[in-house]
């Protein structure tokens, strides 16, 4: 299988998943700062999100080709795993 990369439906979704789990995680933490009484988080959100941002887009245009190729081995009725890491295609 060769390595590729592609913009599909993997470079929004990841993004947005990688954005999401961190301010959840961010709000977590705060909350339980809240509770213990002691100082909330104080790293510069919007710059990681800026990081998360891109980099779930590359991971998730790496990933395309390979979500890709999973519609076709389906639509053609193989076995999936097989047929993904097959060299012959």
């Amino acid at each position: 299988m060769k390595p590729g990369f592609e913009i599909g439906i993997l470079s929004v979704a990841l993004p947005l998943a990688f954005c999401l789990l961190y301010l959840a995680g961010r709000q977590l933490r705060t909350f339980a700062a809240w509770a213990d009484n002691t100082d909330r988080p104080k790293e510069r959100a919007k710059a990681y999100l800026v990081m998360l941002a891109i980099l779930g887009f590359v991971a998730g245009s790496m990933m395309q080709p390979l979500y890709d190729r999973t519609s076709d081995c389906s639509a053609v009725g193989q076995a999936l795993i097989p047929c993904l890491f097959n060299s012959a295609h």
